[in-house]
Order: structure tokens, then sequence, then C-alpha cells
């Protein structure tokens, strides 16, 4: 059974356990970058991502090398990492966060608990500044969530696994295109705590 409207309706996930659908459709159009695209190496897809950005606040990176680059070419509000990059451990020093949450996201899957994580995160980086959310699993589909739970105004900067970065504007357009994909490409499953 897939995703019923009611748990992605209005911008909002509910805080439950969401498998990817096992299919090749859905590896494809989930791995179909969109919204703006920057196909530079860093420091250079920074600075664009920079013009395009501006002031823009929050700016959630997803993603260790994303987040890498960000901490150290330009800035983040919230960023996800799992301290690996293509299943390789990554050892990187993050720009100072001011509060670290942690989750556990298996692969292929959207945890309940990394949706509190950013969620909380969203909620907190406005006081505290930086937050940085530690997955224990893989993040990479934590930009989805992300994307819903931005408030307007805020940006989704991730990295496509082809060595590109997508940039997300937090409006109802994009938000809606990743209810879209939520409710077609994943299904509700048992947590596995």
């Amino acid at each position: 059974m897939l995703l019923p409207a009611a748990h992605v309706s209005g911008g909002e996930l509910a805080e439950k356990h969401y498998r990817l659908v096992d299919s090749r459709r859905a590896r494809e159009v989930l791995s179909y970058s969109w919204g703006f695209l920057v196909f530079e190496e860093p420091p250079e897809s920074v600075h664009l991502a920079r013009l395009l950005v501006g002031d823009s606040r929050p700016l959630v990176v997803v993603g260790d090398e994303v987040s890498r680059s960000f901490s150290q070419y330009y800035r983040w509000d919230v960023a996800v990492v799992d301290f690996r990059s293509r299943r390789v451990a990554l050892e990187w020093s993050p720009a100072y966060p001011s509060a670290a949450l942690e989750c556990e996201n298996p692969p292929s899957s959207i945890s309940g608990s990394c949706v509190r994580a950013l969620r909380r995160a969203l909620a907190m980086w406005e006081k505290e500044g930086r937050v940085m959310v530690v997955v224990r699993g893989e993040e990479d589909l934590l930009s989805l969530p992300a994307i819903l739970l931005c408030p307007d105004g805020g940006w989704v900067v991730y990295g496509n696994w082809r060595g590109f970065l997508s940039l997300i504007p937090c409006t109802p357009l994009f938000r809606g295109i990743a209810r879209r994909l939520l409710l077609e490409f994943f299904k509700e499953a048992e947590s596995p705590h």
C-alpha cells in the first residue's frame, strides 16, 4: 500500500517510517534532479548557489560533500550528514554547529526518527544557530522531508550522485513535487526499532 494522502498533506509529513518502493521506475524518478542545477565543482558551485540563495534563510544542506563545501565556502543553517560519501567513511570537520541532533535512517527509507530531528532542527536554527542532524544510516532520501518541512523563503541543497548540486527553493510548488514523489514512491512500513 502506498502512502495515504493524509500522511503527506499541507506540507506535513507524519512521523512514521516510510520505505522506498523497490522498483526501477522509483529509482529512476528519484535520481532525476530538479530545482536549480549547478554543474560546476566547488568552490564555483557554491559561489553560484550563493547568487541564487542570497540572504534567504533557512539554508538546509543535505549530504556530506555539500555540507563540507558550504561549510568551507559559504554558510548553512541546518546540515544533514552521515559522515559518509558514496558509502565510504568521510573525515571532515564541519563548521561548528551550535546544536547536534541524532537520528537513525536505514537505507531506502525516511524514518520517523529523522523526520522528528529535521522538524526540531528547523524549529531551532533561528535561536540556536547552526543545527546539524547526524544520521546513523543513510541521509540520501532526507532531502524530500527537508523540502516538505522547510518554511517559505528557505532553500534545500543536496548533491546528485553524478556530481552536481540541486538547489530547491522552499515554495508551495516544490513542496507539491516532494509530496507527489512521497505519495507515489514510498509506502508506510514497520519501524526497524
